[in-house]
Formats: structure tokens, C-alpha cells, sequence
């Protein structure tokens, strides 16, 4: 049976909005995902600063050595009503540099919106220092060639990363990981059936009813991806 997941928004401030995902896997308790999304009218970076501190302050109570974030990034034109983008129209939506990073560490996770029409604008140091810190192990699907565009388009230096899928097939013990194994599809292998999640074939970037906010869907099945990348990520990382 697919475990339920629902999303509840929640007023953080003026500026960014918080959202409550949560995830009810089959026969274990419910687990309350948090997602912050910074957008890219929203000039207060003090936020994303907040996130990155609360982060540090749970690994330094967990006492983890480590700090392991899942990384996802996508890019707005191959979602339903997404809106012109100047890359639409010559065709090339799949070399555009990604729109939005989707973080995640333990239930935390942070959606940060790139803005691509002001190259100038000046995103959070503590943000790029954190990713490139070789403490933290990035993780995710495919991940090498998501690394190599973020330092091409936004001078992201990640240097400390881990493919899931790889990961994953180095155990030896989950059976064949196919190279287009969905998060979904290898959190079942890896945390096992109770992960079973049935998303919707097609989905909408923005919200039709709350203009330039990310549509429902978005937020939850975007935070649902994170939260079980980090979760395959902490579990393929054991000692």
C-alpha cells in the first residue's frame, strides 16, 4: 500500500513561506517533513542563514562528523504552466541552468529559488561555503553532472559527493539499480516496501491559485524526494 502525504502551509514571516509535509509510511508513525522556500522576490537572505545554523546546531547534537544533505535541482520548463522562459523558445530547457535547489538534512529542508535574469545578484555566502565545506557529503541522484552545472552556472564548488544509485549497487545487496532508478523506486530497495510512494504523472510549477508561489504538488513530492535521499544517503553511509 503507498503511504499518504499531505502539506499544510504555515506564515514563517513576510518574506518566505514554511510548509509542513507529512509522510505517513506504512505501519510507522508519521514524520513531519519541514520545507522553507526562499523565493526569488524574497531579498532576505538572513533566512537561508537561520536554516544553515539550525542544521549545524542538530548534526552538533546528533555528534555526526558529517553533515550529509540531499540535493535535488530543477528547472521550471518541463513542468505543466510554467510560464514563458527565454530558453522555451530556442528549445534548450534541458541545458538551462537549474531554478531551484532543494536541500534536505534529517526532516529540515530549504528550497531556494535562483533567479536568472539578474546574473549580478549576490546569493548567500554562508550557503556556497556550506556545500563546499568537505564535511558535508552532498547526495543524490546523478549527482555529478547536477555538480558540474551548478559550478558552471552559479560557481556552486561542491566538492564532497555521493550518486545514490552508485552507492547503492557498491553494497551489492538491493539487487539491479537501473540508471534511471527513481528516488522513489530505491528508497523501496534501500528503507524498504513501506516507502512506497505513488506520485502524480504530471505536475504544475507555480500554485494557479496563489500567484508565484510553488504549486502543492511541488512542495510535498519535491520535499518527499529530499527527505528520502537523505534518508537512502544515511543509510548507504553507515559504517
Amino acid at each position: 500500500m503507498a503511504m499518504e502525504v499531505s502539506l499544510q502551509h504555515e506564515i514563517d514571516t513576510d518574506d518566505d513561506m514554511l510548509y509542513l509535509t507529512t509522510i505517513r509510511p506504512a505501519n510507522k508513525k508519521p514524520i513531519i517533513v519541514e520545507t522553507l522556500w526562499h523565493g526569488i522576490d524574497y531579498p532576505n537572505d538572513s533566512l537561508v542563514i537561520d536554516w544553515i545554523s539550525k542544521i549545524k546546531k542538530i548534526q552538533e547534537k546528533k555528534k555526526q562528523k558529517n553533515l550529509i544533505l540531499s540535493l535535488f535541482a530543477d528547472r521550471k520548463g518541463q513542468y505543466k504552466n510554467s510560464g514563458f522562459s527565454y530558453y522555451d523558445c530556442k528549445g534548450q530547457v534541458s541545458k538551462a541552468p537549474f531554478e531551484l535547489l532543494q536541500l534536505c538534512y534529517d526532516n529540515h529542508c530549504l528550497f531556494y529559488e535562483f533567479e536568472l535574469y539578474y546574473p549580478n545578484k549576490k546569493y548567500p555566502l554562508a550557503l556556497w561555503k556550506c556545500l563546499s565545506d568537505n564535511k558535508t557529503i552532498v547526495v543524490g541522484l546523478g549527482i555529478e553532472d547536477v555538480v558540474k552545472k551548478l559550478e558552471k552556472d552559479y560557481n556552486i564548488k561542491i566538492s564532497n559527493w555521493v550518486d545514490l544509485r552508485d552507492k547503492a549497487r557498491e553494497k551489492a545487496i538491493f539487487g539491479e539499480i537501473a540508471n534511471n532508478c527513481s528516488v522513489e523506486k530505491l528508497a523501496k530497495k534501500v528503507l524498504g516496501d513501506e516507502w512506497d510512494v505513488k506520485k502524480p504523472a504530471t505536475m504544475e510549477w507555480w500554485n494557479p491559485e496563489i500567484e508565484w508561489f510553488l504549486s502543492d504538488d511541488k512542495v510535498k513530492f519535491g520535499s518527499l524526494d529530499s527527505f528520502l535521499a537523505y534518508r537512502i544517503g544515511v543509510e548507504l553511509l553507515k559504517d
